[in-house]
């Protein structure tokens, strides 16, 4: 993470499912349906649950085309005197 960069929260994911699922033209139901997760879980995504395991939120991230970035520990050189 660089100067200014603040980390990723549920809150951000669930406003990017949100609005992919709306381009889309898809309900939270029919997104459900496609993922294999509950419609309940979907609206627990979307407001920014922080409770939602991985495997079912990687699902509906996957159905919608988005992706989640993982990066690493920063590295030791980077950091500054």
């Amino acid at each position: 993470m660089t100067a200014g960069e603040r980390p990723l929260t549920a809150a951000d994911v669930g406003a990017a499912v949100r609005s992919a699922r709306r381009h889309a033209l898809m309900t939270q139901q029919r997104l459900a349906d496609m993922s294999q997760v509950s419609r309940q879980l979907v609206n627990r995504l979307e407001q920014g649950d922080a409770s939602i395991t991985v495997r079912p939120a990687l699902s509906v991230l996957k159905t919608l085309g988005l992706r989640l970035a993982v990066s690493g520990p920063p590295d030791p050189s980077d950091a500054q005197p």
